[in-house]
């Protein structure tokens, strides 16, 4: 009996090793290392991003990065617009950066995406770290909090 759980205790394991980085893109040998300067740029590329929308208003994001690869940050992202404009609204999600440089310059976003079939092509763009990204969300009470703090800290008007 204790020989048969522990086969099907690795069965398990190397089933969700293999989901995790079978068929995808392996992320770079740097991906545990995330700079503040990384998440510096992309929060700040998604506040003038969503601020477009909201010219009356401003917008703070807070995010969380579990890895990047040798093109693409993978995030989760949390914004807020606020100020005297329309009631504050905020969402969070997914979001693919495509940078360059060692500098990290931020040159376009990818969203997940939304409606049918949403898991394959969520998986698609994110590969290895969508299923973490899903997990993870480096809890959307922290993020909350830290664009709150954001906020408090740099008042609309």
């Amino acid at each position: 009996m204790k020989k048969i759980l522990v086969l099907l205790f690795v069965l398990v394991l190397a089933i969700i090793v293999l989901k995790l980085f079978g068929s995808n893109p392996k992320p770079s040998d740097t991906t545990p290392f995330i700079s503040n300067k990384v998440e510096e740029n992309v929060e700040l590329y998604m506040e003038n991003h969503y601020q477009k929308n909201f010219p009356e208003n401003k917008v703070a994001c807070a995010s969380s990065i579990p890895g990047k690869d040798d093109k693409y940050i993978y995030t989760w992202m949390y914004c807020k617009e606020y100020g005297p404009g329309d009631p504050a609204s905020a969402s969070s999600g997914a979001i693919r950066f495509e940078y360059q440089g060692q500098e990290f310059e931020v040159v376009a976003l990818t969203e997940q995406a939304e409606g049918d079939d949403t898991e394959a092509v969520n998986k698609q763009i994110f590969g290895v770290y969508y299923d973490i990204l899903l997990l993870s969300k480096y809890s959307r009470e922290n993020l909350k909090n830290i664009v709150e703090r954001k906020i408090n800290n740099n008042p609309a008007f």
